[in-house]
């Protein structure tokens, strides 16, 4: 056999993918490449630090230079206030107004000096003096003359010291105040009113708009505390004042907290911001400026370093090609003669000129070779001598097969024997076990000689095989003996047969089931007693038709109570309108030729309100039977709930009639809340007018609304008559009314509507009330997502 040499060329692609030489250039490019890599991300990221604490830095300056300007603007307007009250003459002419001492021409001299304050300079819009109680008695603005503030925020801390008011929207107006106030005292130091003013903000505004230093991107602004409003104008278009704005730094600001960082602001750009907290207006002060002016010079020096990184990285490539191809050029010489020996030729030779280490390994290559050439001839003798042997075992396998046939044969015949035995077993084992009942049999001491399907299933075994020669000792984890055992044991001791008897029992899936037992002695030819079968029925259905025959005669029962409470409410309530109607007809058809067209217009008007009333009492009883036998229906849209709360405040005013004040307070975003329009409404209207008609002239009912974490969350407070504990479990039934308003008009029905509608929502609804003190209802709604609820071809909102 002559030795054949591989020829010298460049190895393949293909090759040298695979190769050693892959690996090696690997490691000389990464290398070359990654120290500099390295180096470069740890330079831009020191740039990229610096840039930025440089940026912070520098609107933190912005920032703590625009809340001393603030500060000193606040104390400077505090300051007005204190100079008009330190002229004695002054002091005095405010004591002799508030007092109601004061003549026309003390008063107009005393207005003209709060208008000679208000044209010395620009930051009030208002002066005004009001008593200790909330009435307005002089202002520089001739409508607010009159007013009562009692019920805004800075009534209570004005009467007892100097007080700024932080910003607050006013619910009727909606617009942003600030106010100072001063205590007015009479010379014996007692307090008599207060002297405020109202801040105009323009100034604050301009302060905030000034952006020296803060690039073309910069802008400072102020955020109320008081639902994310702004309480300076944005310089940015787009973005109204009275709208909730949110962003990492307003928030932490918002929590009192001090400090910089990189996030999105209230547009949803990237900025760099310093933010801090101002406690005197409960507001957030933000300096900020877009991330990509702050750090323009770091991203102009991250470009050019990346372009040094990528040539360098080019050349190591090139260097490392060339390094590595003349390395792996001879070990790819001897990989290939490898592969054609382990391929069958065992003729190949490596040829490798060289005299280093990988010459070296190419002669022992070959020697190694000639060697396994020798030691194949004398594997394939080896061979041929295990052939031989493996000729005698298959004789002695087939030996082997002729005896196992013989044995099979033997089985099969002992198996056709027991399949007999088995038919007969099996056609009483299948009568039994296909009957619906529990059967199962017993000897004297007790033990299971039979049990079929049934009744091994209702112990919890699979098999009733499992339960022969057991008793119910050996079937149950605690090994304790229940009454089945002992009932049975009294017919084995007695003989006597139980029949039909009644017994409520544990079933499979853990429910209760009723069975029919049967137990009944087993008598051999001398009358003894040799053991027991016993038989349990499944009555559970049984029992369950008369549980809901049971549970009908007390539906029948409560709704003939509900016939008796409504024929009671409609002979109450319908009664005092009929009358009244019945009253001004008659008067106008024999007296009418006598009546002034005014009394004429009374009469009707009467008959007016009391037809509405009639009208209100059925639409009432008509939409509660609805909802009681079909439900009530849910259209949930898109709401605006904060704008229908305030026009429900504005119609419910007019209800009232100055009977009682509507405060309210909105808490997070709740312009866009899916829900239905209608059950909202009459939600928000049953649970005002309940709190308006139950509560005494001159106290406040309280609206407030939340909107957080997935929930509308609706609160209704009053300061009425309560609910006595007695009434609240029947609070929700139809027309059921309080012991403590049988003099109050109404129809028991309001609450109900109100749960019905609630519970269209899949909502829920509770209360808390003490007579004497008043009640608190709270409705919470789940906010439902608006695609889950539109059809297909309904476009989603954005």
């Amino acid at each position: 056999m002559k030795n054949r040499t591989l020829p010298r060329r460049l190895p393949s692609w293909g090759e040298y993918r695979n190769s050693i030489g892959w690996m090696l250039t690997l490691v000389v490019v990464a290398l070359a490449v990654a120290p500099m890599t390295i180096v470069t991300s740890l330079v831009i990221d020191q740039a990229d630090s610096q840039a930025r604490h440089h940026a912070a830095a520098h609107l933190e300056s912005v920032a703590e230079i625009k809340r001393s300007e603030t500060q000193a603007w606040l104390n400077h307007q505090a300051t007005i206030l204190s100079v008009i009250l330190a002229d004695p003459a002054e002091s005095q002419a405010a004591y002799r107004v508030l007092t109601r001492q004061a003549s026309e021409a003390e008063s107009a001299a005393f207005r003209t000096v709060l208008e000679g304050q208000l044209d010395a300079q620009t930051a009030f819009g208002e002066l005004f003096l009001y008593g200790t109680d909330g009435r307005i008695v002089l202002s520089t603005t001739d409508r607010q003359i009159g007013k009562i503030v009692a019920g805004q925020p800075y009534f209570a801390p004005s009467l007892s010291a100097l007080h700024i008011q932080p910003p607050y929207y006013e619910v009727f107006t909606g617009d942003l105040n600030v106010v100072i106030s001063r205590p007015v005292h009479r010379p014996s130091g007692s307090l008599v009113g207060v002297l405020a003013g109202r801040l105009k903000l323009d100034e604050l505004s301009r302060m905030m708009l000034q952006r020296t230093g803060l690039g073309a991107t910069g802008e400072t602004y102020l955020v109320s505390a008081q639902s994310n409003y702004l309480v300076t104008n944005s310089r940015f278009e787009g973005y109204p004042a009275s709208r909730a704005y949110h962003s990492q730094g307003i928030d932490r600001a918002l929590d009192g907290n001090d400090g910089t960082g990189i996030y999105e602001d209230y547009r949803g750009v990237e900025v760099v911001g310093a933010y801090r907290w101002l406690p005197e207006l409960q507001s957030a002060l933000l300096a900020e400026m877009n991330v990509s002016e702050a750090l323009a010079e770091s991203y102009h020096m991250r470009a050019i370093t990346g372009r040094l990184v990528f040539l360098a990285s080019a050349g190591a490539i090139i260097i490392g090609l060339l390094v590595t191809l003349r390395i792996a050029r001879p070990i790819m010489a001897l990989r290939t003669a490898a592969v054609a020996i382990a391929a069958g030729d065992y003729a190949r030779r490596a040829r490798v000129r060289r005299h280093d280490e990988v010459g070296q390994l190419a002669m022992a290559f070959n020697t190694m070779t000639q060697r396994l050439v020798q030691t194949i001839g004398e594997l394939n003798g080896h061979v041929r001598r295990v052939n031989q042997m493996n000729l005698n075992l298959e004789s002695k396998t087939l030996q082997l097969h002729e005896a196992n046939q013989a044995l099979e044969q033997q089985i099969r015949e002992r198996q056709a024997a027991d399949e007999s035995l088995t038919a007969e077993r099996n056609l009483l084992r299948t009568l039994i076990d296909n009957l619906p009942h529990q059967i199962y049999a017993r000897d004297t001491r007790g033990r299971f000689t039979v049990s079929n399907r049934a009744h091994s299933q209702a112990l919890g075994l699979e098999s009733p095989l499992a339960m022969t020669g057991k008793w119910e000792p050996d079937l149950r984890p605690d090994g304790r003996t229940g009454r089945c055992v002992v009932r049975d044991m009294d017919v084995l001791r007695t003989g006597q047969a139980l029949l039909s008897q009644e017994e409520r029992a544990q079933g499979k899936a853990g429910g209760d089931v009723w069975l029919s037992i049967s137990v009944i002695p087993i008598r051999d030819s001398r009358d003894q007693v040799t053991g027991l079968v016993g038989i349990k029925i499944d009555i559970t259905e049984r029992k369950r038709v008369e549980e809901m025959l049971r549970t009908a005669f007390e539906h029948e029962k409560a709704m003939n109570e509900l016939k008796t409470r409504f024929s009671s409410m409609v002979s109450h309530e319908f009664r005092n309108p009929l009358a009244t109607i019945l009253s001004s007809s008659e008067s106008l058809r024999y007296y009418g030729d006598r009546m002034g067209e005014q009394r004429k217009a009374e009469h009707f008007e009467k008959i007016d309100e009391q037809v509405r009333n009639l009208v209100g009492m059925l639409d009432e009883i008509l939409a509660i039977s609805k909802a009681q036998s079909l439900g009530m229906e849910l259209h949930p849209a898109l709401l605006d709930l904060d704008a229908h709360c305030r026009q429900i405040i504005g119609e419910m005013g007019q209800v009232a009639q100055g009977k009682c004040t509507i405060e309210y307070a909105c808490q997070g975003d709740c312009r866009q809340v899916v829900a239905d329009e209608k059950l909202m409404m009459q939600i928000i209207r049953n649970l005002l007018t309940n709190a308006i008609k139950y509560s005494p002239s001159g106290e406040a009912v309280r609206l407030t609304l939340a909107c957080h974490a997935g929930n509308v969350i609706l609160t209704v407070s009053d300061r009425g008559i309560g609910i006595p504990e007695a009434d609240q479990q029947h609070l929700f039934q139809a027309f059921f009314r309080g012991s403590n308003v049988v003099s109050m008009p109404g129809t028991g029905l309001g609450l109900v509507i109100v749960k019905e509608c609630v519970d269209a929502h899949a909502g829920s609804i509770s209360f808390e009330s003490t007579p004497g003190v008043g009640t608190t209802f709270t409705v919470t709604l789940p906010i439902l997502p608006l695609p889950n609820l539109l059809p297909e071809s309904t476009p989603t909102l954005a």
